[in-house]
């Protein structure tokens, strides 16, 4: 079985399947209608498939009529692969959950119709879906005839639903995913286009429970390689109208590829909404995930828009290159806790940072506001000496919100060598505390400190609407303690009168 082949191949370490080595092997037989998962003549063997058995869907179903293979509870595994369809299938769930005990893997699927775009789905009405292994494209890319006609595969896979009617009540995948052994992290999505040369998309659907919304709890990975013909993983997907605003947590996105949204703008009344996809970071303590990519809406005239949080113990890199053809799909950013870096040439929104690290790389960003209620604002040590900041630049006003300085990262910057040299940090139109007084009226010095800075004092200081940093000499030992000395008598004189 392939599925078996696929646990011996170096993507995992290890098989997360308990009790496979009694598990049996199924396959679905060709059927022309909707059957129910446990009717035991659409299997060979067979019998219906249980929650240590592994199952194949490899059928021709070049019927144009959409096909399910409904009430799906639990099983180990299912491989998707050398699928025909003519029109859709589908995998309903049932209304008292189901759940993929092993992993999804998606192979080649085939459309009769090679000029229709169809994808096969995992799908129920607020059911309760949960993979507890990974999802893994392991697509070949082939061409493969039938009827005399050679047929082009489109790896895509639809979890969740994608339409009101279908929508998950929560998805979680990926709880006991395995290692990937290129990059030793824990992987709960495998999306690379090397070995099928095509594209590939894993949607999530949506959730209509959004107290638990989807939880992915380890690592997607898209393309390892920069180049490749693209992969998309797309967030949030609602057709026929808006349902909620979707959440979705995950423990950090890596590699290269593109990452979307598609939420209907219309409620059931016909009345325009903005709907919102909730992105948050969980990666683990030591979890370093970079994603580099594009930042899309599929549909740009529904207006729906992709709101990022880090919230983790690890460190998210997030490189935003292109966002399609709206350069607003990107609403805000958010740090709470962990570090994450970022860089985007476009506007991003709003910039909050309530705690961890926020750090802009690679030129820096741009924002229309900013808070600051705590946390850090990290600059990378490199761009220093060549002269410049990674700078981060906001539209609108910067707006301290809690008490206490802000702490600027220097990254361990030795800066004996750029001694006397000034830097731009973060720009507004104007810098503000919680209550509006502006705090550009005041020495600089008393709203921000420096930390891991290496043979210098920072001086920070305004210029106009810009913070700047200028780096001084760290007094000789004697001189030090002059200074130190004066500051003492001056202290005792102060108290004396």
């Amino acid at each position: 079985m392939k599925l078996l082949k696929f646990f011996g191949k170096p993507f995992f370490a290890f098989s997360m399947l308990s009790g496979a080595l009694f598990a049996e092997n199924y396959e679905l037989n060709f059927i022309d209608a909707s059957k129910a998962w446990n009717n035991e003549s659409i299997w060979t063997p067979s019998g219906v498939p249980g929650a240590s058995d592994n199952v194949t869907i490899s059928a021709n179903l070049s019927t144009e009529v959409e096909i399910t293979v409904s009430d799906f509870t639990e099983v180990g595994n299912i491989t998707i692969d050398g699928l025909y369809i003519g029109a859709r299938f589908y995998i309903g769930t049932s209304p008292s959950g189901s759940t993929i005990h092993g992993n999804l893997v998606i192979g080649d699927t085939y459309m009769v119709d090679g000029g229709i775009w169809r994808a096969a789905a995992l799908r129920g009405k607020d059911h309760n879906l949960t993979i507890e292994g990974s999802i893994i494209f392991d697509a070949t890319g082939a061409s493969r005839n039938i009827d005399g006609t050679d047929r082009i595969s489109r790896p895509a896979f639809n979890l969740g639903g994608d339409w009101g009617s279908t929508v998950s009540g929560s998805i979680e995948v990926g709880k006991n995913a395995a290692v990937d052994s290129k990059t030793g992290l824990k992987t709960a999505i495998l999306l690379d286009t090397s070995k099928s040369g095509v594209f590939q998309n894993l949607t999530i659907g949506a959730a209509t429970n959004t107290e638990k919304g989807v939880v992915i709890h380890n690592v997607a990975q898209l393309n390892y390689e920069a180049g490749q013909v693209d992969t998309r993983f797309t967030i949030a997907k609602i057709g026929g109208s808006y349902i909620c605003d979707q959440n979705i947590s995950i423990g950090g996105i890596n590699g290269y590829g593109t990452l979307a949204t598609n939420m209907v703008n219309k409620d059931a009344n016909g009345d325009p909404v903005s709907p919102k996809a909730n992105l948050t970071f969980t990666n683990a303590a030591g979890v370093h995930t970079t994603f580099s990519g594009r930042v899309i809406r599929e549909n740009d005239s529904y207006g729906d828009t992709i709101h990022i949080t880090m919230d983790g113990q690890g460190k998210q890199t997030f490189k935003v290159q292109e966002v399609g053809s709206s350069s607003t799909v990107l609403q805000s950013v958010s740090v709470k806790n962990g570090v994450l870096e970022f860089s985007s040439p476009f506007n991003s929104g709003a910039l909050s940072v309530e705690g961890g690290v926020f750090s802009a790389i690679d030129g820096g960003a741009s924002f229309a506001s900013a808070t600051w209620s705590g946390g850090t604002f990290a600059f990378a040590a490199e761009p220093f000496l060549g002269g410049i900041a990674d700078k981060i630049s906001v539209d609108g006003k910067f707006v301290k919100a809690a008490d206490g300085k802000i702490a600027i990262d220097f990254s361990g910057l030795d800066a004996e060598s750029v001694l006397g040299a000034t830097y731009d940090l973060i720009s507004a139109s104007v810098f503000e505390d919680a209550s509006g007084m502006s705090l550009s009226d005041s020495d600089a010095d008393e709203y921000f400190y420096a930390l891991n800075l290496i043979n210098a004092f920072a001086d920070f200081s305004w210029n106009g609407n810009t913070l700047q940093v200028t780096f001084s000499q760290v007094p000789e030992p004697a001189a030090f303690a002059a200074v130190i000395g004066a500051a003492a008598l001056a202290l005792a004189v102060r108290r004396r009168k």
